[in-house]
């Protein structure tokens, strides 16, 4: 695990609780987001190592992150996914990248990950989601799930 690199666009929700859970690990994290380091609540926070890009559109920003990466692991929980999330899906579909929806209220989608994330010999994995005003709480959430997921 230690040569893996998480990335993420660095928006609130499960992009900022994936870059949490790499900071607080000392993993390799970064990723890529718009300009101004725009988010749904302002500026992302400077601890967050992320670049921006010369456009302010969250689309290029998604599309930078999947293009970088080995694979795009999208995680959920019962709450649907939406918007820039059905994006990364069909991104990851039109530039033949692979990608993996997983819904992180179950534990027993772990080694499923895991082998898929070693089969593929992801380095680079790119992690999206909701935001935190279209799923409150997922941000926590995907942080524990990441802990449970690499834990072993």
């Amino acid at each position: 695990m230690n040569d893996l690199k998480i990335i993420s666009g660095g928006q609130t929700g499960v992009d900022q609780g994936a870059l949490d859970f790499a900071l607080d690990q000392n993993l390799k994290c970064g990723g890529y987001c718009p300009k101004g380091r725009k988010s749904e609540k302002g500026t992302i926070p400077y601890r967050y190592p992320v670049t921006e890009i010369e456009s302010e559109e969250y689309f290029e920003r998604t599309k930078r992150n999947i293009v970088e990466s080995d694979g795009t692991l999208i995680l959920k929980d019962k709450i649907e996914i939406r918007n820039g999330v059905l994006d990364t899906v069909n991104l990851c579909k039109q530039l033949s990248k692979p990608y993996k929806i997983v819904n992180i209220d179950t534990s027993e989608q772990n080694k499923e990950v895991m082998n898929w994330i070693f089969e593929l010999d992801i380095q680079i994995l790119n992690i999206a989601g909701n935001r935190e005003s279209v799923n409150p709480d997922i941000r926590r959430k995907v942080y524990l799930f990441l802990i449970n997921l690499f834990k072993g």
